[in-house]
């Protein structure tokens, strides 16, 4: 089955499903952008670093317990138990890539740290104040509902504890003109990377008040995370024949018009990325509003 019968007749997780293989030739280990001091820094340290930032308002002990929302295949979860000791659960409604993670951890010696389960983003089922920090690592562009997805993922949060989030966003609002402009670049970014919705900063920012976190930090890091497309475009070009024994020739082509893309959606300042955290307080409310809606896509 090809890429677009993945995306036609089906869901964001099955079209990851599809694409694990591949995209380890195209992303690296780390299924994220990067966060680059330097543009020549490599990717690897960069994917890193946005890691690192994500949880610098964690208390990361030996002791601590995460929640990562959306695991993916587990790396940055990996990272965080070599680099911490700390205990971290993930989740993921994809069997594949909760296999692909479980099995990363104990080659790694780290099932004692890492547990990863398939489970609804949307309705996890986790107990309250079960963890101590919780992150959301560019999974949020792929739910519609995101007040649910973030009312249901500070429930289990325990007082006191820390929220992060980080993804992709849109700088501005586009007009009429330019949303007929862009759609078919946008099919192929959606063919490429899922079907996503994004917002913008600010919707983050209100949607974190929302939900009764205080101490809210927001950071815009769009031209630090720019260099990220080129070394998956370079990766692209490198692991060609490599990518097609995984997803059919023209998926490959599609990723890499789907980086030129973004290169150019980055660089006329339409899209961005962003990193936000809150705490959680004693008795905070939270507030779900219905009409609190700015999607443009």
């Amino acid at each position: 089955m090809s890429l677009d019968e993945i995306i036609n007749r089906s869901t964001n997780k099955k079209f990851y499903d599809y694409i694990a293989d591949a995209w380890q030739y195209l992303l690296g280990q780390n299924f994220h952008w990067g966060y680059f001091r330097s543009p020549e820094e490599p990717l690897d340290v960069a994917t890193d670093t946005l890691i690192d930032m994500l949880v610098e308002r964690f208390e990361l002990t030996s002791s601590a317990k995460l929640l990562d929302v959306g695991c993916g295949i587990g790396g940055p979860a990996r990272y965080l138990a070599e680099k911490y000791g700390c205990h971290i659960t993930g989740f993921s409604t994809s069997p594949e890539g909760i296999e692909r993670a479980t099995q990363a951890a104990a080659e790694a010696k780290l099932s004692g740290n890492l547990k990863f389960e398939v489970r609804d983003a949307l309705n996890n089922q986790f107990p309250a104040e079960t963890f101590d920090s919780v992150f959301l690592l560019e999974m949020s562009h792929l739910i519609r509902d995101k007040q649910r997805l973030l009312i249901e993922s500070i429930r289990p949060l325990k007082v006191g504890g820390v929220v992060s989030l980080c993804d992709l966003t849109i700088q501005r609002t586009l007009s009429a003109k330019e949303i007929v402009k862009y759609y078919p670049e946008l099919q192929v970014l959606e063919r490429c990377f899922g079907k996503a919705r994004l917002e913008p900063l600010s919707y983050y920012e209100k949607a974190f008040q929302l939900c009764g976190l205080e101490e809210v930090v927001v950071t815009d890091i769009s031209l630090e995370v720019i260099p990220t497309i080129k070394n998956w475009r370079d990766n692209a070009d490198a692991n060609r024949s490599t990518l097609t024994e995984h997803v059919e020739p023209k998926d490959v082509d599609d990723f890499i018009q789907s980086c030129d893309i973004l290169q150019r959606l980055y660089e006329s300042g339409i899209w961005g990325y962003g990193m936000i955290s809150g705490k959680k307080v004693s008795g905070a409310e939270i507030v779900f509003d219905e009409t609190f809606d700015t999607a443009l896509f």
